[in-house]
């Protein structure tokens, strides 16, 4: 890409002209925009710009290329749609519909600062419309008509928005997952937000499909219509999994009295563990809401969403919050996953709460439950922390809606024990002044300043090439979970830098050989004890040819060979007579990495060897994949993550025996496939209070996810 242009109001890019920001994200931003056109034509359109620190990642750009691609396959009312994307000044950008409304995240926390909450009626319409969007995307087809068997794998309150017409839509398919027309996955990795992943999206090993998304619609319409802030509880990623793969789920009408047994059938149906034992599809899901919409009486109109949603916004207007968003730095919101950064502000007024309004006049009722259109009851000032405390062993009792008298003569009382409690101070400290008349003048000494002890910010000590794809996320999770904690990733020689007394932390690839072994007994650490020393995962490669290659087999220093130009054809390994093409990361890649750790020194001691001058650089192991599936005489080094269909895998010869070794997780978990080392995580001596705490988020569920999305294989 060409050099990039920074994003200001009035940059033009293709034929938009960019107004001003209206929507944030981590992974890019939206823009109010004018499109142009000839004779004067103009449009407002939102323009999504990728962020300029990720324009470089080519797992972004892939995932936001896809984004465009695969939504530009929609055309539904209830689904974004998609015009153009294109790049523009090292830019990249897709066009889309304009949505002038609000996401279900600020719906629900300006509610929330009311007061009040969604009526369950209106809950209920809402799922009922993002079904009918999901239905439409998951029975999506290419333009040869073959099914895309489409998964959004994201669906949350944030991917939920409302326009002030009170039209539902769905948005933000970057992470969606779909089929080839081989059928392999696109985009196999666990992704999704924490608090809404379906069970299945927790093992990387299980297959998902669109009822993945029907269990996270669940938990929406179940937070939703419950007035909750969060189903799922937790202060990190392991309570949350426990909380979603294992914790009984208390059904809806155990949390709301007069919650309707119909519906709660239907959610409690949605949020099954089993997908074999939720609603078949989308479809399915929606008809059952039509039929509870029906049997309950219930009338719910577009115009009555709209309502909810000017209400929610508080007199301020859709422009009012994009102004909001270009000037305010800090933004609340109801996502609890670590490290996730809100997409839009709240706009909840800094002054007192507003009395409530009162939706029963809407003109269109629930006709057998007019009060059902009035909110529920909430605190009016929520958790300032957007993770909730773990949940009770016990289930809360249900909640009772307070009637507008009860809440006048509660108030009333209120009002008149502050009354109270303000007549007698000012009568004590009157009774105080006028003891002190006549006294001699009073020394009054300052108050000595309170001093503030700033703890020592915790230091991790990573190799290269583990400090962003690995430790990253994890830091990230700990930074959130430890309030106040400010965690700071070294670049190093890790173990080496730990035994010198850098930190107390060090991430390592691969096990101490005899030299740090012996250096840390001399400080009287034992490295190879078990209070020292936590493997967490494993680094390793896979070498990859062109399925039409004929390559049996590799030993190590036959890859060693190869890998330094050494081997002039693929016929002095068995193979054809063709000449190797070979293909290496680029410095500091895992993957170079491993070349030049543990490929390179296994071939001939007396002559050692580098990378080959003639080798072919590339960006990533995507790219890598992709080439030797073009090329017949390409062979390549990637992890696991991104192997798929279009290559085939070259089992290799440990160095003890002469049984070739495919690279599968078992074999690379058991130590019998030799490309393969260990992940480390170092202490010095038994690990205690965050030391402690980091090495449980390595080692968690949660964490070998992480573990396995930045490439690895888990323990």
């Amino acid at each position: 890409m060409s050099a990039e242009s920074p994003v200001t109001s009035g940059l033009r890019l293709g034929r938009y002209v960019l107004e001003r920001k209206i929507a944030s994200g981590g992974m890019a931003d939206v823009y109010l925009a004018r499109q142009m056109g000839a004779f004067g034509f103009a449009k407002s359109v939102a323009v999504k710009v990728l962020k300029s620190d990720v324009t470089g990642d080519p797992d972004h750009v892939r995932m936001f290329v896809r984004e465009a691609m695969l939504a530009a396959e929609f055309n539904h009312p209830a689904l974004a749609q998609v015009y153009e994307v294109g790049e523009e000044g090292g830019r990249l950008y897709i066009a889309m519909e304009l949505v002038r409304g609000i996401s279900l995240t600020t719906l629900m926390v300006n509610l929330a600062h009311q007061g009040k909450s969604i009526p369950i009626p209106l809950a209920t319409r809402i799922a009922r419309e993002a079904l009918d969007g999901l239905a439409h995307a998951h029975e999506a087809v290419n333009a040869e008509g073959e099914p895309l068997q489409l998964v959004h794998r994201d669906v949350t309150p944030h991917n939920i928005l409302i326009d002030v017409a009170g039209t539902v839509k769905v948005v933000d398919f970057g992470i969606a997952r779909a089929e080839t027309r081989a059928g392999r996955t696109q985009g196999a990795q666990i992704k999704g937000k924490f608090g809404y992943m379906a069970p299945e999206q927790w093992e990387a090993s299980k297959d998902i499909d669109a009822r993945a998304d029907l269990f996270s619609l669940g938990v929406v319409l179940y937070e939703m219509s419950t007035g909750s802030r969060r189903l799922f509880k937790g202060t990190n990623a392991p309570e949350l999994y426990r909380a979603i793969v294992k914790d009984t789920i208390p059904p809806p009408t155990l949390r709301v009295t007069d919650y309707p047994n119909t519906l709660s059938s239907v959610v409690m149906r949605a949020l099954e563990r089993e997908p074999a034992r939720r609603w078949p599809d989308a479809r399915a899901m929606r008809d059952a809401l039509d039929r509870v919409l029906e049997v309950q009486n219930w009338t719910v109109t577009a115009d009555d969403l709209a309502r909810l949603v000017a209400l929610a916004l508080d007199g301020r207007s859709i422009e009012d919050r994009w102004e909001a968003l270009a000037t305010t730095e800090e933004v609340t919101s109801t996502d609890v996953e670590p490290g996730d950064r809100p997409t839009e502000p709240a706009l909840v007024p800094a002054s007192s709460v507003p009395a409530p309004i009162d939706l029963s006049a809407s003109p269109a009722t629930v006709s057998a439950r007019p009060a059902a259109l009035g909110l529920h009851d909430q605190p009016a000032t929520p958790t300032p922390m957007p993770v909730e405390a773990p949940r009770p062993s016990a289930p809360a009792a249900p909640a009772q809606r307070s009637s507008p008298v009860s809440v006048w003569a509660g108030a009333a009382l209120a009002g008149w024990l502050v009354a109270m409690a303000l007549g007698v101070t000012w009568w004590r400290t009157r009774e105080r002044l006028t003891a002190l008349e006549g006294s001699g003048p009073i020394a009054v000494a300052p108050p000595a300043p309170a001093v503030r002890e700033v703890p020592a910010p915790m230091r991790v000590l990573a190799d290269p090439t583990l400090a962003d794809a690995l430790v990253a996320p994890w830091v990230e999770v700990l930074s959130n979970e430890a309030r106040g904690l400010r965690v700071v990733v070294d670049r190093g020689d890790a173990l080496q830098r730990m035994l010198r007394g850098d930190g107390r932390v060090a991430l390592h690839v691969g096990l101490a050989n005899d030299a740090q072994v012996a250096e840390g007994r001399a400080l009287g650490l034992d490295l190879r004890s078990p209070a020292c020393e936590h493997v967490v995962g494993y680094d390793h490669v896979a070498v990859v040819v062109h399925p039409s290659n004929p390559l049996p087999a590799l030993s190590v220093p036959e890859l060693a060979a190869l890998m330094s130009g050494a081997v002039r054809s693929f016929h002095a390994l068995r193979g054809s007579r063709e000449r190797p093409s070979v293909l290496v990361g680029g410095a500091g890649s895992p993957t170079r990495a491993f070349v030049d750790d543990v490929v390179l020194p296994a071939g001939d001691p007396r002559h050692p060897r580098a990378v080959s001058r003639e080798a072919i650089v590339v960006a990533h192991e995507a790219a890598a994949v992709a080439r030797v599936a073009s090329d017949s005489t390409a062979v390549a080094l990637v992890r696991l993550a991104w192997v798929n269909a279009s290559v085939r895998v070259v089992p290799i010869e440990p160095l003890r025996a002469r049984e070739a070794v495919a690279p599968t997780r078992d074999a690379i978990r058991s130590g019998q496939y030799p490309l393969a080392r260990p992940v480390v995580l170092y202490t010095r001596g038994a690990p205690t209070g965050s030391d402690e705490r980091l090495a449980q988020i390595a080692l968690s569920p949660a964490g070998q996810t992480l573990l396995e999305r930045a490439g690895y294989v888990s323990r």
